[in-house]
């Protein structure tokens, strides 16, 4: 048996055991950040908020008795309705607060937008709404594209005022 006395030369760690110690504890910790899943990228919050929104403005539009519009653009979307001939900002607490509001996550710098309207691109610096639904439950058919490098987001409009959002992956 080890002589061990309090403070003697026996007792406790070398310094290169404790550095050996920590290299592990570390090297361990790293294999654990690089096992968690990848955060959710905003394209696809973005989309997944803006899809909700599209199902809520539809429903409104039908129990409303009313038109509703939306304007998309790079910094965001905001909702309109008919009224008196033309399309005034439509504020509603069901769709979040005031007419035109920002996108609800920080878009990164490289993710696109894009909207198709019966297979036309549309302008994104439109003053008027690009998507309409209307009392029926018709919509404008349009499709509502996000991507970023990783992610891509397909909103899809029937003209029946359905909503179907698909969400790819990329590889960078």
């Amino acid at each position: 048996m080890a002589d061990c006395r309090p403070f003697g030369p026996q007792c406790g760690l070398s310094l290169i055991e404790l550095m050996l110690v920590l290299f592990v504890v570390g090297l361990s910790s790293v294999v654990v950040v690089f096992s968690l899943p990848p955060a959710t990228p905003d394209v696809e919050k973005n989309a997944q908020a803006l899809t909700r929104s599209l199902e809520m403005a539809g429903q409104m539009a039908i129990l409303g008795g009313q038109s509703i519009g939306i304007l998309i653009d790079p910094d965001g979307y905001g909702f309109y309705r008919r009224h008196e001939g033309r399309w005034q900002a439509f504020e509603s607490r069901s769709l979040g607060g005031g007419a035109h509001r920002p996108w609800p996550h920080k878009q990164a710098e490289d993710v696109t937008l894009s909207i198709e309207r019966n297979g036309r691109p549309l302008a994104l610096d439109s003053r008027e709404p690009q998507i309409f639904f209307d009392s029926t439950g018709q919509a404008s058919q349009a499709r509502i594209m996000l991507a970023s490098q990783n992610m891509q987001a397909e909103i899809g409009i029937e003209a029946n005022g359905h909503i179907a959002l698909d969400l790819q992956r990329r590889n960078p």
